[in-house]
């Protein structure tokens, strides 16, 4: 892995700091889950600390959705995150879908 960083000097002071860098994105761990009511299966997903994670909701018989609180990521298709903190976190159905809404929910684990 190169990392080059390069800073030039141009004119009446003006300084630009460009970083070439060769290293490659991180890919995105993906993850696909199924929404129903009033669960989702699977209900534990389990990733590495730094792990770039991407959940996909599929939403099967009306628009659920998911929802981390603690680390503040919604969305009603897919949500994406950095596992930057180790530790359980709850995910939760992010739109009402009925009289169970409240006990809808499942765990995302990182190590």
């Amino acid at each position: 892995l190169i990392a080059l960083t390069t800073l030039m000097a141009i004119g009446a002071g003006a300084v630009f700091l460009i970083n070439f860098d060769s290293r490659p994105a991180a890919e995105a761990k993906e993850f696909k889950i199924n929404a129903f009511k009033y669960y989702f299966d699977p209900d534990v997903i389990t990733v590495k600390k730094g792990d770039k994670v991407k959940i996909t909701v599929n939403n099967t018989d009306v628009i659920h959705g998911l929802m981390i609180p603690e680390l503040g990521v919604s969305g009603n298709e897919a949500v994406e995150l950095i596992a930057d903190q180790s530790g359980e976190f709850v995910w939760y159905c992010n739109n009402y879908c009925g009289g169970a809404h409240g006990q809808m929910q499942g765990r995302l684990i990182v190590q």
